[in-house]
């Protein structure tokens, strides 16, 4: 009787290791699923070689030490993968150190609105960080702050265009990808004059208050977000710095003015 009694416990005890065996291995399975769906999934080996430079994904850890959010497939003539980094001080800064004229001040009108369209896109925001910081000479600046920052041993860091910020956004959102506070976060895109955008990362909407929301002549100079609303109190700018590699091929393709040519086209051209 004792020995069966014992059986029975043996019994007991190995299945109870095989249950918290089989638990075990589901909470791994869980964690990794987590990991990949958080973009951070790929195998040491893989981080290491994108952090020498080499080939990466999104959610690989650059080789300035930031997050890479963006593979362009190829190299563009900015480069091929951008990566970003939340920066944990520089807020509350204005976005010019002269927020009452354009970095396009020198061109014409019609050159100046084609600069601006052309400064939203990806690629773009070191050419952008770069005007605002010849412009504010000196005077302190969100761009400023950022461009050319020794961060993670490298100083080719800068403020990211409109599309650039908002690839980033969409990343955290769908993929909890970067960790970053809630607030406004400037890009280095202007809107008009005395306006540049900036992003809410509460919901990820973009604005300029070139519409009058905030009921100001201009946001550049503002330290805080004007447009709020309910559950989105006015906050002090925040900034992330971003950085392009390997280097591009080429230099930045510049718009020109547009003019009516008097030629007819067809469907078929010319």
């Amino acid at each position: 009787m004792n020995e069966e009694r014992k059986c029975d416990d043996c019994i007991t005890v190995l299945h109870m290791v095989s249950l918290w065996r089989i638990k075990k291995s589901m909470w791994i399975i869980m964690i990794a699923q987590t990991l990949i769906v958080a973009g951070l999934g790929t195998t040491t080996s893989a981080r290491t070689v994108c952090t020498a430079g080499g080939a990466c994904v999104v959610g690989d850890i650059g080789p300035g030490g930031g997050v890479v959010v963006y593979d362009a497939g190829s190299v563009k003539w900015w480069g091929r993968y951008l990566e970003a980094r939340a920066m944990k001080k520089g807020r509350g800064l204005a976005w010019s150190g002269i927020p009452t004229e354009s970095i396009y001040k020198n061109d014409p009108t019609d050159v100046a609105k084609l600069r601006r369209i052309v400064a939203k896109q990806i690629g773009m925001g070191r050419e952008n960080s770069r005007r605002i910081v010849e412009q504010s000479n000196g005077i302190p600046s969100a761009s400023g702050y950022v461009f050319d920052r020794n961060i993670g041993g490298k100083r080719d860091w800068y403020l990211p265009s409109k599309d650039e910020l908002n690839i980033v956004y969409n990343l955290r959102a769908l993929r909890r990808i970067l960790i970053m506070d809630d607030g406004p976060y400037w890009t280095s895109t202007e809107g008009a004059d005395t306006y540049a955008w900036y992003q809410l990362f509460q919901d990820g909407t973009q604005f300029t208050e070139d519409s009058n929301v905030g009921h100001v002549d201009g946001n550049k100079e503002t330290t805080k977000s004007v447009h709020h609303a309910g559950s989105f109190p006015s906050l002090p700018y925040r900034l992330l710095a971003m950085r392009a590699f390997p280097e591009g091929t080429g230099q930045i393709e510049t718009p020109i003015s547009t003019s009516l040519t008097g030629n007819t086209c067809t469907d078929n051209g010319p």
